[in-house]
């Protein structure tokens, strides 16, 4: 058996979802495509783990001379916008 979570669409009557969910202003009669994802489940990291995370994101950025104010007017100026 098959226990991949899939996303499911479903047409119906906004009349159907009356007391599950709150539309704005339909008409019962409406038709409405109702769609039902998965959440991705949410884990949480341990200490190491995080710590493993943290120490692989240093280094990413390579360290300046240059004052937080002068990063600053570095974006301002759009000095890294692809011109087009």
């Amino acid at each position: 058996m098959n226990n991949e979570l899939k996303t499911v669409r479903k047409e119906m009557t906004a009349g159907d979802l009356k007391g599950i969910i709150d539309l704005p202003n339909y008409d019962d009669n409406r038709r409405v495509e109702v769609t039902v994802t998965p959440a991705e489940e949410q884990t949480e990291l341990s200490a190491e783990e995080l710590k493993k995370v943290v120490q692989s994101l240093v280094g990413a950025i390579p360290y300046t001379d240059k004052s937080l104010h002068e990063l600053r007017m570095e974006r301002l100026e759009k000095k890294y916008e692809i011109a087009g």
